[in-house]
């Protein structure tokens, strides 16, 4: 088996192991099966490939070929283990007879997105169909969702800017019919490797997610939380956690949202920051563009509806919508899934001024939409969403909520 290099090693522990879950509460609870859980795996998997005909695919470029080569004629597609069943009984049948098309695999904080390590010169990780619960949804993959993220993934690299965006790019997908209800799956392909627009960033940098700064190490318990280690030294903790992780992230986040219309999904999940050495000041990295909005108003040409479809679309014609979804991104993603446990981990460990960070990330975020439409968020109110796990398909409508905090 191939050594997994260092610094990806400690990056698919914190993936795996420092890591509280969601606000829900529900993400060890509706996790993959045991075999395969980030909490439970013991190293690693096989991950199932099936053979597809060429003519039965659509890829976006020749980059899946060159990381996954299938037999002449044939392209190979990822199935996770828990929805073999789903599969048609002729791709069945090569999972269960053609052990040769089997990967080793490691699960990511998602289940449903593995490492596989198997040829280790562009590691990689794939974001794979899941037509079961995780957490509160299923994280079925086809269609829109496939291509969206790729696309976003594709257009950052083109753009010419002074400012400093940083991910991981997704840089191709996959997408047939191998389900025997003869439903659409896709799989993403996508690096782990930080780019910036245009180029890869040349350095070997440790990833650190960003919910492992104040997740609790599962195998170390009395470990203190990773954002402790980082503050517990500095002369001003307030001001360091301001500069360190608050201010590059919204500086980010403002700039996709404002300049690009990529008004991303901040959760603790898709957002990485990357050391060049402990404790330096990292970048922040994002990850994960399937769950980014396209805000109407603001988006190129090259992500319009017309081009990449609707999906996660906020429609140029519905202004209170768009109002609503800016405001549940920002006040909600942003707010309560990062900032609350980032805040309060400092405050309790560090004792981080809590007013002073609030006042610093207001200032920041007022001083970055001066000049915006005044009706960009609603007036006084901002949008939640229950955190309770929808019954029978349901749809989750957003909750107003009175006096934003954080802007």
């Amino acid at each position: 088996m191939i050594e997994i290099p260092r610094n990806l090693e400690r990056f698919l522990y914190y993936e795996r192991f420092v890591n509280d879950g969601s606000p829900t509460g529900l993400t060890f609870r509706f996790s993959s099966s045991v075999p395969t859980s980030p909490l439970h795996c013991v190293d690693s998997y096989k991950l199932p490939f099936v053979s597809v005909s060429m003519r039965q695919i659509r890829t976006l470029g020749n980059e899946w070929q060159k990381a996954f080569l299938g037999p002449p004629g044939q392209a190979l597609f990822p199935v996770h283990p828990d929805v073999v069943n789903h599969l048609a009984p002729d791709y069945l049948r090569q999972v269960v007879w053609q052990v040769q098309s089997f990967r080793n695999a490691v699960p990511t904080a998602s289940p449903r997105t593995v490492f596989v390590f198997d040829d280790l010169q562009r590691p990689c990780c794939l974001k794979l169909d899941y037509p079961l619960i995780l957490g509160r949804f299923p994280a079925d993959l086809s269609g829109e969702k496939v291509w969206i993220g790729p696309h976003i993934s594709a257009y950052l690299t083109t753009i010419s800017s002074n400012h400093e965006v940083f991910f991981l790019p997704e840089i191709d997908a996959i997408e047939t019919t191998v389900r025997k209800d003869g439903k659409r799956s896709g799989a993403v392909l996508r690096l782990l490797e930080i780019w910036s627009p245009g180029e890869p960033v040349d350095k070997d940098l440790i990833l650190i997610p960003a919910f492992s700064l104040f997740g609790s190490d599962k195998l170390e318990p009395k470990n203190e939380p990773l954002l402790v280690l980082l503050l517990q030294c500095a002369d001003n903790p307030t001001e360091k956690l301001l500069c360190m992780f608050i201010e590059p992230l919204l500086e980010s986040y403002w700039y996709l949202s404002l300049n690009h219309g990529l008004i991303p999904e901040a959760h603790a999940q898709n957002i990485l920051y990357a050391f060049d050495s402990i404790p330096s000041y990292p970048l922040v990295v994002w990850r994960d563009f399937q769950g980014f909005y396209r805000d109407e108003s603001r988006i190129p040409k090259m992500l319009a509806r017309t081009e990449v479809g609707t999906y996660h679309l906020i429609p140029l014609e519905d202004a209170e919508y768009a109002k609503q979804r800016r405001s549940f991104l920002y006040d909600w993603i942003l707010g309560h899934y990062l900032l609350d446990p980032l805040i309060s981990t400092a405050q309790l460990s560090c004792g981080v001024n809590t007013s002073g960070v609030l006042a610093g990330i207001r200032e920041f975020t007022r001083t970055a939409l001066a000049g915006i439409e005044a009706d960009y968020f609603p007036v006084n109110e901002w949008y939640s969403m229950s955190l309770e796990r929808p019954q029978n398909g349901q749809y989750l409508s957003m909750i107003p909520n009175k006096n934003p905090k954080y802007r």
